[in-house]
This record gives structure tokens, C-alpha cells and sequence, in this order.
């Protein structure tokens, strides 16, 4: 049979064992038939009285004390029938792969094992906890540089934008000068031609003749609206 603590014990050992731990048990004495009870006889006046007992003192002990015999309790559930003391664990010896070690060598081994686990899940968890940190903080980087690519692009999408309104506001500026300049010469060719219609010129001839003064009809002037653009009554001032 093996010493290991938690071998196996087969089962033609076990009625031998239990017999070996029972506790003995006292012989049963032969019963004695109790006597018949006699019919109560009522009491006479000199057992009515009390008897009279002296003060026990507590430093004298009686010579035959009355011994008084209590029942043991039994309690409910499983008896401990007897006491069995472990082996040493130095004395256990366990054959692995061909190697003999001692049981103490082996829990050792084993706790050294265990403690050896968790230190490297603590590490494993420490390096987890630095790697998501580290990739928090280039989402973060990249993040910073794609708002300011966009907002540069956004800038220049605005400068872009803002050159070609310009350059279309001078295009609409320069057409606005330039028929304005063409009306005001329209306008002055018309007046011109007017004038050249209602006027006659006339030659000095000899004195005996009489100059006839022909009656022409006056030069109506065409009233203009007056211009509230500065930049077009500057032109207009310049022509005149």
C-alpha cells in the first residue's frame, strides 16, 4: 500500500482499517428485572418533618464523594473513528519520467511555478496597457495632422476663390469703363452734329450788302441724369 497521502486504498483494506479505529464499546451488563413498585404508603408525621443538614464547609471533602455519571452527546454526521498522522513530506517520493523527488521538492516547485505565471501576467498586462496607450496617442497625432491639412486646404480652396473674384470684379469694372466711354463719345458726336445742323456760318462779303442775320432756332441742350457712381462722374469730368 502507498505512504502518498492521497493514494487510493483499495477495497479489501477498508473493513480492516475500520475494525482497527472502531473504539471499543463496554460489555453490556445482564439486565436485572426491576422490582415491582409497591403502592404508596401515605407519609407518617415524623418523615412530614425535614430533616435537619448541617453546612457543608468547602474546605473539608467528603471520603467517599458520590460519583455522578453523565450521558456523552453524539453528534449528528460523520465519526472521526481515528487519528492518522501524514508522513513527512521529505519522505514522499514521486518517480517522474524516470527522476525520483520528494513531495516538499515538488509543492515547491510547484508554487515557484504558479508565482513565476502570474508575475508574467502582470507583465503581459503592463506591456497591453502600454501598447494601447501608445496607439491612443498616434490616432491622436494623426488626427491633429488631417484637421490641419484640411483646414490648409480649406485656405487655400478661399484664396483661390477669393483672386478669382477679384479678377472677375476688375473684368466687370474695365466693361463698365469701357461702355461708359462709348456712350459718352456717342454723346458727344450727336451734340456735335446737332450744333453743326442749327448753325450757318457766315462769309464776310462787301459792305454795300446788307448781312442778313438768319433766325435759327436755339440749341436745345439735353439734360443728363446725373451720375452717383464717383468713379464713372471722374470719367465723365475727364471727357468734358
Amino acid at each position: 500500500m502507498s505512504t502518498h497521502p492521497n493514494s487510493k486504498i483499495d477495497d479489501a483494506y477498508i473493513d480492516e482499517l475500520t475494525a482497527h479505529f472502531t473504539p471499543e464499546t463496554p460489555a453490556v451488563k445482564d439486565e436485572v428485572p426491576a422490582p415491582v413498585a409497591e403502592a404508596p404508603q401515605p407519609p407518617s408525621p415524623a418523615e412530614e418533618a425535614p430533616a435537619k443538614t448541617s453546612p457543608v464547609d468547602p474546605d473539608v471533602i467528603p471520603e467517599n464523594p458520590e460519583h455522578i455519571e453523565t450521558q456523552k452527546a453524539e453528534l449528528a454526521g460523520p465519526k472521526i473513528i481515528g487519528k492518522i498522522d501524514l508522513p513527512d513530506k521529505k519522505e514522499i517520493q514521486v518517480e517522474i519520467d524516470g527522476v525520483v523527488y520528494d513531495q516538499e521538492f515538488l509543492d515547491k516547485k510547484k508554487k515557484d511555478e504558479l508565482e513565476e505565471r502570474r508575475q508574467q501576467k502582470a507583465v503581459e498586462k503592463e506591456q497591453a496597457r502600454k501598447e494601447a496607450e501608445e496607439k491612443k496617442r498616434k490616432e491622436r497625432e494623426q488626427r491633429q495632422i488631417e484637421d490641419e491639412r484640411r483646414a490648409m486646404l480649406e485656405r487655400e480652396k478661399h484664396n483661390v476663390l477669393s483672386a478669382e473674384e477679384e479678377k472677375k470684379k476688375e473684368l466687370i469694372l474695365k466693361a463698365q469703363l469701357e461702355r461708359e466711354r462709348k456712350l459718352e463719345e456717342k454723346r458727344k458726336r450727336r451734340q456735335q452734329e446737332h450744333y453743326a445742323k442749327n448753325h450757318k456760318v457766315v462769309k464776310p462779303g462787301s459792305k454795300k450788302k446788307k448781312q442778313i442775320r438768319e433766325e435759327t432756332a436755339p440749341v436745345q441742350q439735353v439734360e443728363q441724369p446725373k451720375e452717383t457712381n464717383p468713379i464713372k462722374r471722374f470719367i465723365k469730368w475727364l471727357n468734358t
